[in-house]
């Protein structure tokens, strides 16, 4: 299987031929890794593999050896459904549940945010957000993995304000979403990227999950040809392999040694 660790390096450049034969634990790939892996092969030898396949594998060695003796057997199907644009776009007077501290509600914001990660994931597969299940029909959740946005000041936000917001979504593999919210309200501003996977909770303990795929797959949604920036920074920064956090306003510099640092609470605003 030396021929297709290519495929393997383009995404994670450190992979050696020997890591193909050691037990994936023992390996310094994490479950980020993984996803990144799966959705490279998939796209490269055109076969889609089972989550009760998948997560059997227990070297790249073996699951290289089940997409190579699996790639003649693909059938080339046309798309029935377009995929396309999965959009959202709504218009939220600020009012009293929108407020806090005479200000606008950073709480409420990123539980709207997550709402409308869901709603739009909701809209490309054609499921509500209770339907969701794996193969096994055991209830599936999004799992947020990051999380980025800026906005103006919030006490900037008035009360009944109208506040108008578009909210898009794209897929990287069958698992992986990513999510792009903006709002305008006059000259304030709201962005955010939020990104998620899907998982499933293990014997219902919520400090125990596991990640998983729905059981169909959504042919309405645009599908990224490449691994997003956005998750290949998430999986440097989560390793310690990252040197600077990129934002739209600079980059900041990931160091051991502090200039200023301070307690911040999600609701109160600072001005």
């Amino acid at each position: 299987m030396k021929k297709y660790l290519h495929i393997l390096k383009q995404e994670i450049s450190r992979i050696s031929e020997n890591d193909l034969y050691q037990p994936i634990k023992q390996t310094d790939i994490d479950s980020i890794d993984l996803v990144v892996i799966r959705v490279s092969l998939e796209k490269y030898f055109g076969v889609e593999v089972p989550d009760n396949k998948w997560f059997n594998f227990n070297t790249l060695f073996e699951a290289l050896e089940y997409f190579d003796k699996n790639k003649k057997k693909v059938k080339i199907t046309l798309r029935r459904i377009e995929p396309r644009d999965i959009s959202v776009k709504e218009t939220i007077e600020i009012g009293m549940p929108q407020m806090a501290n005479s200000a606008f509600s950073e709480s409420w914001l990123l539980k709207f945010l997550g709402d409308r990660h869901w709603k739009l994931l909701s809209e490309a597969f054609q499921k509500k957000s209770s339907e969701f299940t794996n193969e096994n029909q055991e209830r599936l959740y999004a799992t947020f993995l990051r999380i980025k946005y800026s906005i103006s000041q919030l006490n900037n936000f008035l009360e009944n304000d109208i506040i108008n917001f578009n909210s898009t979504i794209k897929a990287f593999g069958n698992n992986t979403f990513l999510s792009r919210v903006s709002g305008e309200s006059g000259e304030q501003k709201i962005l955010a990227t939020l990104m998620t996977t899907f998982s499933t909770r293990e014997n219902k303990d919520n400090k125990k999950i596991n990640k998983c795929e729905p059981k169909i797959k959504s042919e309405r949604i645009i599908q990224l040809s490449k691994t997003p920036l956005f998750l290949t920074d998430y999986r440097l920064l989560r390793k310690g392999l990252a040197d600077k956090i990129p934002s739209d306003f600079s980059d900041f510099n990931i160091v051991d040694s502090s200039v200023f640092s301070c307690k911040y609470d999600i609701n109160p605003y600072y001005c």
